[in-house]
């Protein structure tokens, strides 16, 4: 690592502490944000009334910072760990408490209340979430299968979009950066009474920071809002989006050293495109009660062109969920009592044609893969005394897959079927001393389901099967954390958390099976440290203190592979004459087990530092529009935060280096 990223951690210091006494200096009237609710829990809720750790970004964080997609706010202002195989937000891949290799599985993702975790191991494209449309982005960590069951297991990245709009408005935006990055945004909102509606557009492309990285995406969406009478409203939306992008390959050690942009697999690519529709009705029963369904249809069909791995496919797959929830506000034993219950119904058919050539002469196969699941969940949460809540739940769910795979000449490869039964109780102890802070305690059991890639394995090289004894995997959670803001400005929040898991669901290298793993547990720590004083100036600092060990097995003591210990993430800003603003965001990630090292044998991830610097003008008459220019990895470090060991070697995947960024942003 170079002289100036060793020194990074001390300056993202230095920045902070500018920031907050140039505040002290310049005003002294406290800022009171307004209040925020979350709807992670499945219910409203202030941050305050949840036992554990929540973060919230604003839409203003968002459009101040000058984040380019969901994946960076996440990372920069959430102190989420974020990796990513090729430097694009589109293949990034979020992180919570402790999980390494596809911790995407262990995340739920939600947009507006919608699921983005899909039924097969492929990730989040984050940029089929516009971040002119979102109001707030909420991370609840910790286990939420009890609320949500498959995929909860470490947290809920909850992301709101403008679901309702409060006045007529228009954006429009523009971005251009390194390696031929531009994009372009154009979205209306329009109110009148009793009903509201939205449309817009993005586009985005980039050649990449590594050969055949580059990708093109495009997404359209629109909706609308209508409040039927007092009591009942209804929303409805559809979206569209395409994203293609190429697959730039690991390199050696040797080769990063060499030249860190270039490429292995110079014809690898795939082509993804998605159809959405969400229709959803909330209705207040009465006084106490309210009453919320969904209806969501998803198709998502992918080219897929892995030349240097002789792979070529066709996959589609088709959703249907539909969700009902019930909450009811009442009293139990004189004293304020709140149950929630629900029921959640997720329908998936996956196809898949394989082929041994690009043309696509050659069939392979055909795979047919469906998975049905139904979650029954209740939840109740007492306020047994002053200042005191006590909150116990319990979700049981079915999930049941059934695989055909065929040859081209119709012989049966597969014909099999599996049912998984899981099921999750939690329990929270909740004190808030005032009305700013909150002291919690919670415990539950935690559980996630095999992907259908993961149950079944369908690639045409005849070692295709069904695993009829993969199981799902489990766990227990336990968290005692709190939360206190001061004078309005200062946020200060901590937890302590350890998760045992087990039947944790990987490949096995040496047997070439899907397997579930030995016994691990992940313990650690989490800080938080915010202050803000409105068109001043503004601060934060994350840190987590993450220990991931197998604790059963051969590989007993060893490190879960691609888990950094330590995560630190900085971030301030501070306003400056003629209407300049000075942001800086800093990261620190300590060494970390490369992917599949489970003996832990092979080097070391090193670890890294990187600093961005951006500045934004926004003229004075011209309140609604800015203009930013940024740099980002200000010293050019030469890292990689992915990499996975070989049969032959380790394949690393190097991160961007020195880039940059403008940005011109307009509403009216």
């Amino acid at each position: 690592m170079s002289l100036q990223s060793n020194r990074l951690p001390a300056v993202c210091w230095l920045l902070t502490l500018a920031c907050s006494a140039r505040a002290e200096t310049t005003a002294t009237n406290a800022f009171q944000a307004p209040p925020i609710t979350v709807t992670a829990t499945r219910v409203e809720r202030a941050p305050e009334s949840v036992p554990a750790q929540v973060s919230i970004i604003t839409a203003e964080q968002l459009r101040e910072t000058g984040a380019r997609n969901v994946a960076d706010a996440l990372r920069d202002l959430g102190g989420v760990y974020v990796r990513s195989l090729y430097g694009n937000a589109a293949q990034a891949e979020v992180a919570l408490r402790g999980f390494g290799e596809n911790s995407h599985g262990r995340v739920l993702v939600l947009r507006d209340g919608q699921r983005l975790n899909t039924p097969d191991m492929a990730g989040i494209n984050w940029l089929q979430i516009p971040l002119g449309s979102v109001e707030r982005i909420e991370i609840l960590k910790g286990g939420q299968s009890m609320l949500y069951g498959d995929h909860a297991l470490s947290g809920v990245i909850n992301i709101v979009t403008h679901a309702e709009a409060p006045a007529d408005r228009t954006e429009l935006s523009a971005q251009a950066g390194s390696y031929d990055s531009y994009a372009g945004r154009a979205a209306v909102t329009r109110a009148d009474g009793q009903t509201s509606v939205n449309a817009g557009a993005d586009w985005q492309t980039s050649d990449g920071y590594r050969h055949n990285s580059d990708f093109d995406a495009f997404g359209a969406r629109a909706g609308a809002r209508q409040r039927l009478n007092d009591n009942l409203s209804a929303t409805a939306a559809v979206s569209y989006d395409r994203y293609d992008n190429g697959l730039a390959g690991h390199l050696t050690k040797e080769q990063m050293d060499d030249d860190p942009r270039q490429t292995t697999t110079p014809d690898d690519d795939v082509s993804t495109e998605s159809y959405n529709a969400n229709a959803a009705l909330d209705w207040l029963t009465d006084a106490d009660g309210h009453l919320t369904l969904n209806a969501i249809v998803n198709r998502r069909e992918v080219e897929n062109d892995l030349v240097g791995w002789s792979s070529f496919a066709d996959t589609a797959v088709d959703s249907l969920t539909l969700t009902a929830k019930h909450a009811l506000e009442t009293d139990l034993l004189n004293r304020p009592d709140r149950l929630l219950t629900g029921v959640d119904f997720y329908f998936d058919d996956f196809t898949a044609d394989r082929f041994a050539d690009l043309a696509r002469e050659t069939k392979l196969l055909d795979a047919k893969i469906d998975k049905q699941s139904v979650g029954v969940y209740a939840q109740n949460e007492l306020d047994f005394a002053d200042r005191w809540t006590l909150s116990a739940g319990g979700r049981v769910e079915q999930a049941r897959y059934v695989a055909d795979v065929t040859s081209p000449a119709g012989d049966c490869i597969v014909d099999d079927a599996a049912v998984h039964n899981a099921s999750s109780l939690a329990a929270s102890l909740l004190y808030r001393p005032h009305d700013a802070a909150k002291l919690y305690a919670r415990a539950a059991s935690v559980y996630r389901l095999p992907f259908i890639d993961e149950q079944v394995s369908y690639y045409g090289f005849g070692s295709d099967r069904f695993y009829q004894d993969l199981e799902p995997e489990t766990g227990l959670d336990y968290e005692v954390g709190g939360l206190v803001r001061l004078a309005g400005e200062w946020q200060a929040q901590a937890a302590l958390f350890r998760m045992d898991m087990r039947n944790e669901i990987n490949y096995n290298p040496v047997t070439g099976d899907n397997a579930n793993m030995d016994d691990t547990c992940r313990q650690g720590a989490e800080a938080g440290l915010s202050w803000a004083r409105q068109e001043v100036a503004s601060a934060g600092l994350q840190y987590t203190y993450t220990d991931a060990t197998f604790s059963d097995g051969p590989f007993d003591g060893c490190d879960v592979p691609l888990v950094p210990p330590h995560h630190v993430a900085v971030n301030a800003s501070a306003n400056l004459p003629a209407g300049l603003e000075l942001l800086a965001t800093c990261h620190f990630v300590s060494h970390q087990t490369v992917g599949g090292d489970y003996a832990n044998q092979a080097a070391k991830l090193p670890s890294y530092s990187t600093l961005d610097l951006a500045l934004r003008y926004t003229p004075e008459r011209f309140a609604s529009c800015s203009v930013l220019f940024g740099v980002d990895n200000v010293f050019d470090a030469q890292y990689a935060n992915v990499a996975y060991v070989g049969m032959f070697d380790t394949g690393y995947y190097p991160a961007p280096g020195r880039t940059w960024k403008t940005a011109v942003a307009c509403a009216f």
